[in-house]
Formats: structure tokens, sequence, C-alpha cells
């Protein structure tokens, strides 16, 4: 291995882990750090959405995640008088990404089918019982100070450090990077339970968010025997682990019983909603809880981490291939701290109708939910709530920018594939009419600068274009997408992101040269120096 990486990632949770993936595919050299040597073998995050499972595919562990998750159910709200005021619900099929919009899964095994996968590329050198305790910046690269189990001391360099290193994160603060607060602090308990098989119907079959001013509590349905419960620490109490078990039972009394069920873990938490001010310090980045912790309400926090990987990573490929410039890099904060702070802002106002402690506050809150919706429950759909991206690099004001673009399945080889295996992590210029003659070859010799591909939908492979992709997908996905966005061409970013789209097709070119200037391409730069 290298004596200089090109990145170093300190910290193999799920952000980590994934960041590390996606880089060693891309033919990078990256040291992968953590102080401790075994995964946690108790369930943390709970929920997954398919933004993150999209990623999940690229690197190969989706399968895995998948037989072990189950879909998130509807979530009802109770009010204070013990009726439903308010019910998000699942995306309907067809899935737009080809995965569950969300699910609930198991954690442990979760990390450790990432853990085989980056095991298995040589290009990560992992390093476990390391703890990097300080990081000194020169022209070129970090150094990086690293200290053993067995107190051995050692030093690595890399071209850009990412710290994945959680919510207490001893980079950010050597960076001297602070966090901002979005208003939201609570002290929460967690109690997670493997109920008996001949109890587990007794349950709700749906996940429950009990708004009650007496104790606000959550209940979430996990795969197989596993469900969580979430219950607000009241003014007064205090809880010291490890918590006895009895308390436990009682706040689970209209639930379960030692008799029927087994607690797994119990934990206190202070339930944040805060956010980095600065993402980036010199070749230093944040990520995960790092950057951003939000309360869990939403079952957002672990997939915001992966979001800001898949964010990340092609922008660093990108810069440390010598395709980009250095301002690149810049983008990610822009993109990423917008949208992880119009998601917590999201969540914390479902965090303030769930845990309201004032009776009548409470009773008011759930007539002027009610009324928001004419009176009676209309269900919202979960991933309604969660925006795209804005800023950075992206065609501001035009139709589709910034959202995710679909992954169909579609026809190859006579099966169904999902989309993204045969159009891998790469821009794509993605066109509802096939582009034809001396177009066709412009659009190709232009997806070459950045490495991407040209894609055209339900064209008769007879009449195929040699370097053009063409999909056939098995519903109509795609060409609803189009018509719904008045598009006749999108340009897609290798985190499947849109840049913008356009109308005609033979705006198309004109399209991929402002993405091409938003990537400061070196070589288009030289071409237009005079």
């Amino acid at each position: 291995m290298p004596t200089t990486f090109d990145v170093a990632i300190i910290g193999y949770g799920p952000t980590g882990a994934t960041l590390a993936a996606m880089l060693g595919m891309r033919g990078l050299q990256v040291a992968l750090f953590d102080k401790f040597r075994e995964i946690y073998p108790k369930p943390r995050a709970v929920a997954m959405d398919h933004e993150a499972m999209r990623v999940l595919q690229r690197i190969g562990v989706a399968e895995s995640v998948a037989a072990k998750s189950r879909d998130y159910p509807s979530t009802v709200y109770i009010g204070a008088e013990g009726s439903v005021i308010q019910e998000i619900v699942p995306m309907p099929a067809p899935h737009p990404l080809s995965w569950p919009p969300a699910s609930t899964f198991d954690q442990p095994s979760f990390e450790a089918s990432l853990r085989a996968r980056v095991d298995a590329d040589k290009n990560i050198k992992v390093f476990l019982e390391h703890e990097v305790f300080e990081t000194t910046e020169a022209p070129d690269r970090i150094d990086l100070a690293v200290r053993t189990s067995l107190g051995i001391t050692h030093r690595v360099a890399a071209k850009f450090v990412v710290a994945c290193d959680g919510a207490q994160s001893p980079t950010r603060r050597r960076a001297g990077l602070s966090m901002e607060s979005l208003q939201f602090e609570e002290s929460w308990l967690v109690v997670d339970a493997i109920v008996n098989d001949d109890h587990i119907d007794n349950l709700p079959a749906t996940n429950v968010q009990y708004c009650d001013p007496r104790r606000p509590s959550t209940y979430v349905v996990c795969p197989g025997r596993h469900r969580r419960w979430e219950f607000k620490v009241m003014p007064g109490e205090h809880f010291e682990e490890p918590i006895p078990i009895d308390h436990l039972y009682r706040l689970l009394d209209r639930w379960l019983s030692p008799a029927n069920s087994e607690i797994w873990r119990a934990a206190a938490y202070q339930f944040k909603a805060v956010v980095a001010e600065r993402w980036r310090h010199g070749r230093i980045f944040l990520a995960g809880d790092a950057a951003h912790q939000m309360p869990p309400f939403l079952g957002q926090g672990m997939c915001q981490g992966i979001r800001d990987a898949a964010n990340l990573e092609w922008k660093l490929a990108r810069v440390l291939h010598s395709q980009s410039s250095d301002k690149l890099l810049d983008t990610y904060q822009v993109e990423r701290k917008a949208h992880v702070t119009e998601v917590t802002q999201v969540v914390v106002k479902l965090g303030s109708v769930i845990g309201e402690l004032q009776i009548e506050k409470a009773r008011a809150r759930d007539k002027s939910i009610l009324a928001e919706q004419g009176g009676t429950v209309k269900p919202k759909v979960r991933q309604s709530l969660i925006p795209g991206i804005s800023g950075g690099q992206l065609l501001h004001g035009s139709q589709g920018s910034g959202q995710w673009f679909p992954q169909p399945f579609v026809s190859h080889d006579g099966r169904l594939v999902r989309a993204d295996e045969l159009t891998g992590p790469r821009a794509m210029l993605v066109c509802s009419v096939a582009p034809e003659g001396q177009m066709a070859r412009e659009l190709l010799a232009l997806l070459k600068e950045v490495g991407g591909v040209v894609v055209a939908l339900g064209v008769d492979p007879s009449k195929a274009l040699e370097g053009v992709l063409h999909l056939q997908e098995s519903e109509q996905m795609l060409s609803n997408w189009f018509a719904k966005h008045e598009s006749a061409v999108a340009l897609v970013r290798p985190d499947h992101y849109v840049y913008g789209t356009a109308r005609e097709i033979g705006q198309a070119a004109n399209l991929v040269r402002a993405f091409l200037d938003g990537l400061q391409c070196p070589t288009l730069a030289q071409e237009k120096t005079p």
C-alpha cells in the first residue's frame, strides 16, 4: 500500500464504510481508521430509505441488507384523547428507485455486510484499534498521527481526510469546526425488545407515535421479533445506565411483560438537532454524525450520512483524478448542509407534535392538526416530507433539478434488472428521444469528458447507435417522469441527482456544456484558452 493514501477516513461506521467502498471502486487508495475492533452488537439505527438502498446496491450489499429488513409500515399519530390525528404512509408502488421507499433493518448484520465488502477491496487498508489523535495539514496532504491499542504511535499521510467519527467527533473538535443548534434538545429513553412468537401479533402492526402528554412515546416495527420503543424523559426523571429491568417493564406495561419478551437494549439519549457550521477545513471534511445530528422521528439520521458519502465521493474522485479543480469540493457543504437543515426542520416539527407535555396545548394541537387536514385524517406520503437538494452543482430553475432520478427495472438479456446495474455511478444524459447522426456523435464526445454515458429510452435495438445505451423499462416510470417535467432530456449526476433538464433534444449539447463548466473540467478550460 502507498505511504500516502488518496483519502483517509476516520470512523468505520455505516457512513465511513460506505464512503470507503465507493472510493475503492473508483480505484482510489483509502485508509480507514477506527479505535474499536468489533462491530457494536446491538441496534442503534433501525430505519433505511430507498436512496440509501440505491447507494448500497452500487457497492453490492443491498440484497444482503434487504434479506434482513422489512418494509416500513404506516405511522399513526394518536392524540391526547386517544384518537388518530395524523398518518404518514409509505410511497405506493411502483417504487421509483426499485427498492421499498423505507424499511427497518438490523444494524449489526448490516455493518457486517459492509465490512465484508470493504475487506474484499484491495484498494482499502483498514486500521482497527487505531485512534487518530492529531491531524496536521501540509500544502499537498494531511499528516495523521495514529495510536494503536498497545500505545504504539505512527504517522500516515493522505491527500484528503473525511471525519466520520461520530457525534462527539475528535477530528471536528481539533479542526475548530463548531455546531449550530436547530433548537431541539430532549432526553429520551430507547428500549429494544425481542418479543415472544406467541405475543407478537398482540402488538400494533403499524408504527405509532403516542402524542400523549402523560408520556410521549414511539413504537417501531422492526424485522422479525424485534420491536423498539422510545419514551420521553419527563421533568424530574433521571436515568443512569444500566437501567433496572423492572423499571423498563413498568414503562412497557401496556405492551409487554417479562413473560412474553426479553429486553435487548436500553439506552438514554439526548435527541438533538444540530448541524456543523462548516463541513470543510482545508483538506478535512465532515460526514455523518460528525456533521449533523437529528432526532429519530422520521428515521433519517443514518440515511443522511449515506447521502453525505454519495455526494462527496464522486467529487473527491474527480479532483484526485485531476478531472476537476478543488473548487468542486466546496459544493459538498452547499448541497448537503442545506438539505440536512431542511430535513431536520421537518423532523423537529414532528418532534414538537409528539412531545407536548401540557394537556390543554396538546388538545389544541390535535384540533389544529385535524383542521389543517379539513377535519379528517388525510395520509401524507413519507417520502414527500424529504426534499431534494438545492444550490451547488445544479442548473437552477430547470425542471426537476435537484431531485433524484428514478431507477426503473429494465429489460436486459431476457431478464429484468435495476437500471443502475447498466448505467453505473457516472453522469448520464438520458434522452426520451434517441439522438441521431451528428448530434449523437457530439453528445457522445461531450459525455466522454466526464466519463459519462448517453442513454435513450425504448429504442428498437436494431436501430441502436454504437456508444448509446438503450433502456427498455418494464413500466412507464421514466416516460412519465419526462412528461411530468415537460422535458425531453435530463442530465443526471454520478450520485443520481438531476443536474438539469431540457425541453428539446436539440438543447442537449448546451445542457452538457453547462454541466462541464460547473465541474470546472481542466480539458474544457484548456480548449477555451485563446
